[in-house]
């Protein structure tokens, strides 16, 4: 889902001040996506459990802009996309962490006392509820699976194609005109006739000069 996510987390505050007080807290919680934003990796969660305030269960409002906690690093990132549905767990911190959030501030001198409340959250996708696991193609015993409809290495931009084990190595990867080995083999054909003689087979009957060869990678597979 790519709309802009509203409303604010300023309204998410007010709501919960609202609801739960200001020292209200938390321990993790189930949750579900309603809404993400791929351009700054937030999204609005709904929590799926009931919360006990004041002696009785009550429905957990649900979360705007929450941070969603991808692996990542200064030079990597291991990032998917999120739709309405999808299953995760909101994390609670253990201390104001709203500057750091939303401006990159360290060492915020005006943190507020708290800790485990509504506001200072991430998400965390994927946990499945036990009722509903993956599905058989997302694991193998052994094996890491990284199932998705379309998977990119290097960045956002990759357009290039993988080889696989045993792909057709064709005589040109163009239609027209032909290069290397066809436009070679085509030569044989035009000199070797006027001897007379006639190779076989013939250049223009050769769709492929053989198979790739994937070794040593064997531990790497694709479908």
């Amino acid at each position: 889902m790519t709309d802009r996510i509203e409303p604010t987390l300023e309204d998410t505050l007010q709501l919960y001040a609202k609801r739960y007080g200001k020292e209200a807290t938390f321990g993790d919680l189930p949750a579900k996506v309603l809404a993400y934003n791929p351009a700054d990796q937030t999204a609005n969660v709904q929590p799926l459990v009931l919360a006990y305030r004041n002696d009785r269960p009550q429905p957990v409002a649900i979360l705007q802009q929450v941070q969603v906690r991808w692996p990542a690093g200064a030079t990597w990132s291991i990032v998917g996309d999120l739709v309405a549905g999808d299953f995760g767990w909101i994390r609670f911190a253990g201390a104001d962490i709203s500057a750091w959030k939303m401006t990159g501030l360290e060492l915020d001198p005006n943190a507020d006392k708290r800790s485990g409340a509504l506001s200072d959250c991430v998400f965390e996708p994927g946990s499945q509820p036990v009722s509903v696991p993956l599905a058989a193609d997302a694991y193998k015993a052994g094996a890491l699976v990284i199932k998705a409809a379309e998977l990119l290495l290097g960045s956002s931009a990759a357009v290039l194609q993988i080889i696989l084990d045993t792909d057709a190595v064709n005589k040109h990867s163009i239609p027209a005109p032909p290069s290397g080995f066809a436009e070679w083999m085509a030569s044989v054909d035009a000199g070797l006739a006027t001897i007379p003689y006639t190779t076989v087979p013939s250049a223009s009957s050769v769709t492929r000069i053989g198979t790739a060869a994937a070794n040593p990678a064997t531990k790497v597979k694709g479908i």
